[in-house]
Parts: C-alpha cells; sequence; structure tokens
C-alpha cells in the first residue's frame, strides 16, 4: 500500500533535517566572518597537493584547475581570494554549472575546516583561469589569501587542450 502524499513529504522533511543535523562537513555560508577562526596566519596550517589541469575554451584562453587543499590545524580558516598573474580572471566552476551561477565566488568566502581535506577533483568544483595569457607555459601558478593574513601559492602543471 502506498503512503499518503503528506506522510511521504513529512518523512521527506524529517530525514532532510536529521541529515543536516548528522552531516559532516562544513559550508562556507555556516560560518560567520570571524567566528570560530584562529588569530594565527594560515601559513603552515594549509596544505595543498595534487594540483593539475588542462588548457581548454576557444583559442585555448582558459585553464581548468584540479587540486586538493588540507587543514592540519585546530582551527577553521577562510580563503578570501584566489589570483594569478596568468589569468584575466579566476573563479569557481563545476561541471553542472549554470549560466550565472552564485557558486563562482566560492574561492573569496571557502571555509577550511579544521583537520579537514577538501577535494576539488574533475567532474566536481574547480578553479577556472578564464582569459589564460598567451605566454603561461605549461605551467600556472596561483595565489591563495587568507582572512586571518598569508597566502599560499600553487603551481600547476598544465596539459594541452584535450
Amino acid at each position: 500500500m502506498a503512503c499518503p502524499h503528506s506522510f511521504r513529504r513529512t518523512l521527506t522533511l524529517c530525514a532532510a533535517i536529521a541529515w543536516a543535523g548528522l552531516a559532516p562537513g562544513a559550508f562556507a555560508h555556516d560560518v560567520a566572518p570571524n567566528a570560530g577562526l584562529g588569530g594565527g596566519i594560515a601559513t603552515g596550517d594549509i596544505h595543498f597537493t595534487n594540483a593539475r589541469g588542462h588548457v581548454s575554451g576557444e583559442n585555448h584562453s582558459n585553464a581548468v584547475l584540479y587540486f586538493s587543499v588540507e587543514n592540519t590545524s585546530d582551527t577553521v580558516h577562510l580563503i578570501n581570494h584566489v589570483s594569478s598573474p596568468s589569468c584575466g580572471a579566476i573563479d569557481a566552476s563545476s561541471a553542472m554549472e549554470q549560466p550565472g551561477n552564485p557558486d563562482s565566488a566560492l574561492f573569496t568566502h571557502l571555509a577550511l575546516p579544521a583537520k579537514t581535506t577538501l577535494v576539488f577533483p574533475p567532474g566536481g568544483f574547480h578553479l577556472l583561469c578564464r582569459g589564460l595569457a598567451a605566454d603561461h607555459g605549461s605551467a600556472l601558478t596561483v595565489t591563495f589569501g587568507f582572512l586571518q593574513g598569508g597566502t599560499e601559492q600553487l603551481t600547476f602543471n598544465l596539459t594541452p587542450p584535450r
């Protein structure tokens, strides 16, 4: 026998509330500015790995960048800017991006939870360098800035367009 429509809706709502309360992880919008953030500089607590990317786009004017970032400290750190002299603009993108996606500014307010590794893989959120400089060579250096102060640079080895 099928469940009444209102019962299914209530069950779905209860499941969503329970999942939200039990699911581990942190979302950038869940962290108020400076709430639970350490007063120290993030440098030394943050470790980037698995940097890779490829040239893409019309006229090979973009670079798609994938990486992992680990926060080894007991403190939440917040990435508040990302830049590269080889990119006209750099922002977040995903395989399921919709036009006008508000997540494009993700790396201007990204919380890195304490003792956590975040992965930005192919098929998921990643960085997109738009307006790639013609003389970029086979590597691209990106600078990540932190609300607490300090910066970290990450070099991506770029493969030719697919």
